[in-house]
């Protein structure tokens, strides 16, 4: 499995992003829209209060090779 670093996207970069736009922001990987949550109350808030809609999230592939296919996905 080829695992390709992505330097640019680093846990430092999301949570400078945060404080620019605040904890829920949308970025754009070419044509793909993902929301990013940051911070333990938002990311629990969503997934227990809005399970429905992060059930059939679709796959990304560059997010795929980045995590060699490590990751959970609701099925």
């Amino acid at each position: 499995s080829l695992h390709v670093p992505c330097p640019f996207l680093t846990a430092r970069l999301f949570f400078q992003l945060a404080e620019k736009y605040g904890p829920i922001f949308t970025l754009h990987f070419g044509f793909q829209k993902v929301v990013v949550l940051t911070g333990y109350e938002v990311v629990r808030e969503a997934l227990v209060n809005y399970t429905e809609e992060f059930v059939d999230r679709p796959s990304i592939p560059i997010f795929d090779q980045i995590q060699n296919g490590n990751g959970t996905r609701a099925k």
